[in-house]
């Protein structure tokens, strides 16, 4: 059959019937290119090998290959993944993770008075060993 577009909307309907074992099936499609503003007819055919073409499986990004063999990705990388590397070491160097996460730093696991694991056994009170644990820290 074919497909007629008006200003900015194309309905195409579309008969398929390959043999006489299978169904006949009819396709309504409704198109709103933005590429025209005149009557554009067209074949099935020619519908099809259009539709095809943009359907060919390339979202419009660049492949993989293509990036990392750019310039511009390893001026932009060779930047930033260096300074997120160093920003990451001060954050924790400096002592600002244990400050901002509230963990002790590794010579505050064990003190003078506390030489064991902080482990709950009571079954029926936890909440009092918490404490016991939480006052000597």
């Amino acid at each position: 059959m074919h497909c007629c577009v008006r200003g900015r909307i194309a309905i195409l309907i579309r008969y398929t019937l390959n043999t006489p074992s299978d169904e006949i099936s009819v396709v309504f499609h409704l198109l709103i290119p933005s590429f025209t503003e005149s009557i554009l007819c067209l074949t099935v055919q020619e519908y099809v090998e259009l539709s095809m073409l943009s359907m060919s499986g390339s979202t419009g990004e660049r492949s993989f290959a293509d990036i990392i063999t750019s310039i511009r990705y390893w001026v932009i990388h060779s930047i930033t993944i260096p300074s997120l590397f160093i920003a990451g070491w001060l954050f924790v160097s400096t002592g600002l993770a244990y400050d901002v996460f509230g963990s002790p730093r590794p010579n505050e696991y064990f003190t003078e008075s506390r030489q064991g694991i902080p482990l709950i056994t009571g079954r029926f009170d936890p909440l009092a060993q918490l404490d016991e644990f939480s006052r000597s820290f």
